[in-house]
């Protein structure tokens, strides 16, 4: 976005720099998830944990949830694609901690199990953030207070 090639992005967590805005999009839930069967919470840490690469947020939340509960960081494997880590899971390989709306599909399917996590460690805020400009284009602009409006409606009920 400062080398303006994307107009905003979505992110977990705001931004703090003095040229980009930030605002409010979307909350989501992160969940541990397991191959069907798989047993208690407690049951899947001891498994290796599937992830993408080192810099995924999820994987440091993961990473600060097993040292703060007290579980030996296990195995860990890295791999580049959502589907891939997914039919991991899936097939028993490992357990991974997700956004519960990118994996409700193949939970509906029964081809992985979810487990809630502890408070403070399973809310997601997801945030909109783009170039703090004096003008920004009409679609922008109304894209933003599209989601301002949201925010609004959704911490009033």
């Amino acid at each position: 976005m400062l080398n303006d090639e994307l107009d905003g992005a979505f992110i977990y967590g705001p931004v703090e720099h003095p040229d980009i805005a930030h605002v409010a999009a979307f909350r989501d839930e992160l969940v541990l998830i397991s191959e069907p069967g798989a047993g208690s919470l407690e049951d899947c840490l001891a498994k290796p944990m599937l992830f993408f690469d080192v810099g995924c947020s999820h994987r440091a939340r993961a990473e600060r949830f097993l040292s703060e509960s007290g579980h030996p960081s296990g195995p860990v494997m890295e791999f580049g694609t959502f589907e891939v880590i997914l039919r991991g899971v899936s097939e028993g390989l490992g357990v991974s901690m997700l956004p519960k709306s990118s994996i409700a599909e193949a939970a509906e399917a029964g081809r992985i199990a979810t487990h809630r996590l502890p408070d403070g460690y399973r809310d997601l805020h997801i945030w909109f953030v783009h170039r703090r400009e004096p003008v920004c284009s009409s679609a922008l602009t109304a894209f933003i207070a599209m989601l301002d409006a949201d925010a609004a409606t959704n911490s009033a009920t």
